[in-house]
């Protein structure tokens, strides 16, 4: 599969009920090319920080929350994953498309292909962990994670590559502001 398809399975299958908290570079911009809304709250310029502030706010809100981060994100902030299976954040729905690389930098290779992300994720505690390659399985698993009251995480292997000219996410103190009026109502 491909980013944008990926993106788009994810973003059709939430409808705008779940806040998504994006990972910096190329998956806020398909989101927000694709998605956007004032649920959505994009990392610009924090690359490794997604799964942080989305464990944050899921652990002060009542409904589920997204992440989606890639592969290298998550690898900068292994930490996370101990924090989050530590703490069992059963509202967290965290995935990571891994395509083996920095794909929004100029697409270098990623540690990923040597590094099994979702057993750490299992053995850092989350509860149902998938790695999954199809539309099928991925639509799945959003079903399954979105249903269980405890921690998610679902590993996307995915194609590098895809469109690199999508538009940036701007007003970020706007985008900022609705997120909190969407996230506080």
């Amino acid at each position: 599969m491909k980013r944008a398809e990926i993106i788009q399975i994810i973003c059709d299958y939430n409808k705008g009920k779940l806040p998504i908290i994006s990972s910096t570079g190329l998956i806020s911009r398909e989101i927000y090319n694709y998605d956007d809304r004032s649920s959505n709250f994009y990392m610009v310029g924090s690359m490794g920080l997604a799964s942080s502030i989305g464990f944050g706010l899921a652990m002060n809100i009542d409904k589920k929350v997204i992440v989606i981060e890639g592969d290298a994100s998550i690898l900068m902030n292994l930490g996370s994953l101990a924090s989050i299976g530590y703490h069992q954040p059963g509202n967290m729905i965290h995935i990571v498309l891994d395509n083996g690389a920095y794909a929004s930098c100029s697409e270098e290779k990623s540690i990923s292909p040597l590094v099994r992300i979702d057993q750490i994720a299992a053995a850092s505690g989350y509860k149902h962990v998938y790695r999954i390659d199809t539309r099928e399985s991925l639509i799945e698993a959003l079903g399954d994670c979105h249903d269980s009251a405890e921690t998610s995480f679902i590993l996307v292997e995915m194609e590098l590559g895809g469109s690199r000219d999508l538009p940036r996410p701007k007003n970020l103190v706007g985008m900022t502001e609705r997120f909190l009026d969407y996230v506080n109502n």
